[in-house]
């Protein structure tokens, strides 16, 4: 419970920050914009990871799940996805 709620809230002040770093200097725009739609997909699989991934069935193309993946792998990839890439995107950038 109590660590279900750390994890909502931390991951809600890292996305909050990150919009609110990328919209300091030139205001919210299509860029802001974008970039919330794509935290909002993360912070999808950091809040329901156990939802997430209790999904089986068809996915298209041909495609199944036919074993659930547990909740926790879910939410790492979700923070991942939300700490590790902009990590990884600040080095490379850095040379």
């Amino acid at each position: 419970m109590y660590l279900t709620i750390i994890n909502r809230g931390m991951s809600l002040v890292i996305a909050i920050g990150y919009v609110a770093i990328d919209s300091a200097g030139n205001g919210f725009g299509a860029k802001s914009f974008k970039l919330s739609i794509c935290l909002f997909i993360v912070l999808c699989l950091i809040w329901f990871g156990e939802q997430m991934g209790s999904f089986t069935g068809y996915v298209g193309r041909g495609g199944n799940i036919d074993v659930e993946t547990p909740g926790w792998i879910v939410c790492l990839f979700g923070w991942v996805l939300l700490i590790g890439i902009p990590i990884i995107l600040y080095f490379m950038n850095k040379r």
